[in-house]
């Protein structure tokens, strides 16, 4: 990998942390502490005073405090909105551990909604919120992996490989042609990918989830919306803090593969089917090759936040600088980052704020194709990485190549410069209105290097001549948000009403070239080191939209029960044509607290029970740039006079759909919250209804007008499920307290209507055959394949197998063959037998969370685990002849002397995609285990310190599955999902870490 840029930036950050401390050590008589919530994670913003006094202070981020020149009779008080306030009198205690216990007569607690905020009672959507200590407890390279089995209606398949982006759903895949990603908002600014983002650095992560809450987002919100905040500074002292973790990562689960005598044995065997001679030796006794434990390591993990923050009355300031590296299971697959955030506010009149949000990001990647992960499967296990001669090792009999040498000679690096900022400006007007303008940037350069040596492993695998490619992609985006907030209350009447309008521009080209005869040293690895004759260039089309928009919603409550929300946004994007660039998106919510009614108010173990309910529809406009226009194609020869002289000419190629049209997703939910016994139970259960309607496939064109296809409005996609969510936690006394939550999700995905769209064929597994198909009435990405009903025991099965003529079904089939099913009756076996064998989308997914604390000791544990889904093992489903197998399928495989009626005979056809391969997707996985110890405060009192935390954690450190491959957790293309044929394998994660404060 190439040397990490510390860019000037960066360096400027650095200098921060030199700041003299003088004085910031200076002790007195104080009282150290740390509050804590009824799951025991730390509460960040908590007030702590003297009563009667105004001395005091607010606890961190972690929920440390310190208060100085406190007396004994002194009485502390503890207050945080949405929890109840705690009276505690000093006495001669040094160390005061508070946890507070939500009040759910109130619930004040302030959530981020899309352009402000909003208090939990009176949120008429569906809002998921989650806390620092939530998204810590599992380091990774994004918060999104944290959201994992923590919360209902949001899927996380996260891949193996390092640098990697998890794939997110929330309430299922509501399209397949605009894009099913949720709309990450930062600090204000749109993004599409939070891999820049150091997750020591947020301080709320707020999942939107239904249309009440993401209309507001209007065009962008169809898919859900998580809005991420960053830390900004507090009044008081400087603090300095610092989080560090190191790991090494190991693969979860192994796969046996038949060992050389397995191996000689099942292709001596298909190769005897075919009336061919044995090749291989069935008694080799010499060294074998693990392929798996030679193109993997044990990889490592290493992250450290460095941040300070503080400020006056007049400004505040928050700095971080953050590392991350990764180093994944394949040797040289390695990812680093190195990433610095100042966050600034300045209060420059009473009635004016202004400030700042800057993140800056470098990226190293080394990538490696995940395909060697199919191929160290297949290779056999007699072949030696290396010969005794120093040549790379091959099989004579197979195309399977060295997968080691196609690592050895892969040199494909990436470097990425990322920023993100946002400047923003709020007045306040009379306490009820407050103008915002806020002005986000996010930007990247992308640098992309290729090289390719000289190198001879075998016919198939070689290079006669060097290559270098280099691209260089660039990305701009801007958005405007400009707001005005009128927010009032009177009597029994609270209103809150919200306009303005937003504006956004995005760019983004590619260009590059090639050359070979470039020297193999990374030194000269310069295009015009190469041969020019060889040059070759590139640019991609410039690709430019932009979207202009206006935003409403309304907020009104009356004596704290009956609540209110109205949404209305109207879109304009150059994504569509002039006559169908507008969309009206709308959403409407309703609340009923009935905890507030009198008939239950005194009911005294009803602490909150409110029931919602909404309506509303959101736009999707994630397609092409030109999706509708006609485009040129260039340089085409085309034959002209009567010399028929050769000519570059440019025509149009491709047919296009020029009224097309918003995909628009409408969404009904119904739901019910509840508390009870004193805030110690409490959760909800909700159930949607999302339909998209108009969504995007290919029509094709009668034949006798050209017979071409094009991208139309013709599907219609339901989601339809229920979530649910419940939490137990109670604090047994000073010294313990534990928390058991659990959280499900039932979705249904189907593909409603196609009206005469052309079903989606993916999930291609090699030669041609592809196991998924997206048709009208299943699931996007259901598994179609042949139906294999058992086993050929003998040639005379194979001749009675015959249709109503007594013609074979499977004349080609020889005895240990999978027999498969004539669905259709027509006396063949053929494309039209393909049926439906499930789909990769589970019909359950859940989380099971569990916490316990006792004095400075803390544990948590998480699982999480998915049901009623299926994967295609495409290693199994995808071999060419004379490559290796598993050591099950030696085993278990049919023979004339072991016969069975499930596993098929030794072959070397390529297996015809079929049931057979289809296999349970369930899974029930242990994702997170961390111990924890805080060190007692009179002890970092007198290491001149506020805090310090140890932990030990384990990530995905045991796994139960049925599934016969690696993993059955699989992401990948919306229809191409659930299929491991070059998936990277989980890694399980053994790190330590430490948490310092100052």
């Amino acid at each position: 990998m190439r040397t990490m840029n510390f860019w000037t930036p960066s360096m400027i950050l650095l200098l921060l942390f030199s700041i003299s401390t003088t004085g910031a050590w200076a002790q007195s008589k104080s009282i150290n502490g740390r509050v804590t919530d009824s799951a025991g994670d730390g509460l960040p913003g908590v007030n702590v005073y003297l009563k009667g006094s105004a001395t005091g202070t607010i606890t961190d981020f972690n929920g440390d405090y310190q208060v100085t020149n406190v007396s004994p009779s002194d009485i502390l008080i503890y207050s945080f909105i949405g929890y109840k306030s705690q009276e505690i009198q000093a006495g001669n205690q040094s160390q005061i551990n508070v946890t507070l216990n939500e009040d759910v007569e109130e619930l004040q607690e302030v959530v981020v909604i899309g352009y402000g905020t909003q208090e939990r009672k009176d949120i008429t959507g569906s809002v998921t919120s989650l806390k620092p200590a939530e998204i810590l407890k599992q380091p990774a390279l994004t918060a999104t992996q944290s959201i994992q089995g923590r919360t209902s209606g949001v899927q996380v398949i996260t891949d193996g490989s390092p640098g990697s982006a998890p794939n997110v759903r929330i309430r299922g895949v509501g399209s397949v042609s605009a894009g099913v990603n949720p709309l990450y908002v930062v600090d204000g600014v749109i993004s599409s990918d939070i891999r820049n983002i150091n997750s020591a650095d947020i301080i709320s992560m707020d999942i939107l989830k239904d249309a009440s809450s993401t209309a507001i987002y209007g065009v962008r919100g169809a898919n859900g919306v998580i809005i991420i905040t960053t830390k900004s500074g507090q009044k008081g002292k400087m603090k300095i803090n610092y989080d560090g973790s190191y790991g090494v990562k190991t693969p979860l689960n192994r796969v046996e593969m038949a060992d050389a005598q397995g191996f000689a044995q099942f292709n001596n065997q298909a190769l005897m089917r075919d009336g061919k001679a044995p090749q291989f030796d069935e008694n080799y006794e010499g060294p074998e090759t693990d392929w798996f434990d030679a193109i993997t390591r044990t990889g490592s993990f290493t992250q450290h936040a460095l941040s300070v923050s503080g400020g006056s009355d007049r400004s505040t300031y928050f700095a971080s600088v953050g590392y991350f590296a990764e180093s994944g299971l394949m040797q040289d697959n390695d990812y680093e980052r190195l990433n610095a955030r100042i966050n600034n506010t300045y209060q420059v009149a009473k009635w004016l704020n202004i400030g700042n949000n800057l993140n800056i990001a470098s990226i190293n990647v080394a990538n490696q194709n995940n395909r060697n992960f199919n191929t160290a499967y297949k290779q056999a296990p007699q072949i030696p990485v290396k010969n005794e001669d120093g040549s790379w090792g091959f099989s004579e009999f197979s195309n399977v190549g060295n997968p080691v040498a196609s690592i050895e000679y892969n040199n494909n690096l990436i470097n990425t410069v990322r920023y993100q900022n946002n400047f923003f400006a709020e007045a306040k007007f009379w306490d009820k209105i407050t103008l915002k303008s806020s002005f986000g940037i996010e930007g990247e350069k992308l640098n992309k290097t290729n090289y390719s040596p000289v190198f001879y492993v075998n016919a198939n695998q070689q290079r006669d001549v060097s290559s270098l490619s280099i691209g260089y992609q660039d990305y701009s985006y801007w958005v405007w948000d400009n707001t005005v907030n009128y927010n009032d209350q009177f009597g029994k009447h609270r209103i809150n009403v919200l306009a303005g309008t937003t504006a956004e521009s995005r760019f983004q080209y590619e260009h590059g070239g090639s050359r070979q005869d470039v020297p193999n040293d990374p030194r000269f690895w310069y295009l015009n080191l190469g041969d020019p004759e060889t040059a070759t260039n590139y640019h991609k089309a410039n690709q430019k939209n932009t979207r202009n928009s206006y935003i409403g919603r309304a907020s009104y409550s009356y004596d704290d029960k009956y609540l209110f929300t109205g949404t209305i946004r109207r879109d304009g994007s150059s994504r569509y044509p002039s006559h169908n660039r507008w969309g009206t998106f709308y959403a409407i919510g309703l609340g009923w607290r009935l905890s507030e009614e009198n008939f239950l108010k005194n009911v005294s173990w009803i602490d909150n029970l409110k029931l919602r309910a909404s309506y509303g529809q959101n736009g999707n406009d994630n397609i092409g740039d030109n999706a509708f226009l006609y485009t040129i194609s260039n340089n085409l020869d085309y034959l002209f006079g009567q010399d028929a002289t050769n000519h570059q000419g440019a025509t149009i190629t491709g047919v296009k759909d020029t009224n097309l049209k918003w995909e628009v997703t409408t969404e009904q939910t119904l739901g019910l919250e509840y508390g009870f016994l004193d805030g110690r139970l409490f959760g909800e259960i909700e159930y949607y209804d999302k339909v998209t309607t108009d969504a995007i496939f290919a029509m094709r064109i009668p034949s006798a007008f050209g017979g071409r296809n094009f991208q139309t409005n013709v599907g219609t996609i339901r989601n339809r499920g229920v979530e649910f969510m419940i939490t137990w936690a109670d604090q047994i006394n000073e010294d313990w307290s534990y928390s058991l939550s659990t959280n499900w999700t039932n979705n249904k995905n189907v593909l409603e209507e196609l009206n005469g769209g052309i079903p989606v064929i993916g999930g291609n597994i090699g030669s041609g055959q592809n196991v998924t198909l997206t048709t009208e009435g299943y699931p996007i990405g259901s598994f179609f394949v042949y139906d294999a009903i058992g086993v050929f025991q003998s040639q005379e099965e194979i001749d009675y197998y015959v249709n109503e003529m007594g013609y074979l079904l499977q004349p080609d089939a020889k005895p240990g063959d999978l027999i498969y099913r004539d669905v259709n009756g027509d006396g063949k076996i053929d494309d039209e037998d393909v049926v439906y064998a499930g789909s990769y989308q589970p019909k359950v997914y859940y989380g099971i969370n569990a916490s316990v604390t006792f004095k400075a000791f803390d544990l948590s544990v998480d699982f999480y685990g998915n049901l009623g889904n299926q994967v295609y093992n495409g290693l199994r489903g995808s071999r060419f002849g004379n490559e290796n197998v598993t050591a099950a399928q030696v085993r278990d495989r049919w023979t004339p002397e072991n016969p069975s009626t499930i596993h098929p005979g030794a072959s070397n056809d390529f297996p015809l995609r079929s049931t057979y391969y289809v296999e349970s997707g369930n899974f029930f996985r242990l994702n997170n285990l961390t111990l924890g110890y805080t060190l007692p405060q009179h002890i970092c009192k007198k290491l001149k310190m506020e805090k310090l935390r140890m932990y030990a954690t384990a990530q995905n450190p045991w796994m139960h599955q049925q599934y016969s491959g690696f993993t059955p957790e699989l992401s990948g293309g919306v229809t191409g999902s659930g299929i491991e044929y070059d998936a990277y394998p989980m890694s399980t994660t053994y790190m330590l870490g430490i948490n310092v404060g100052f």
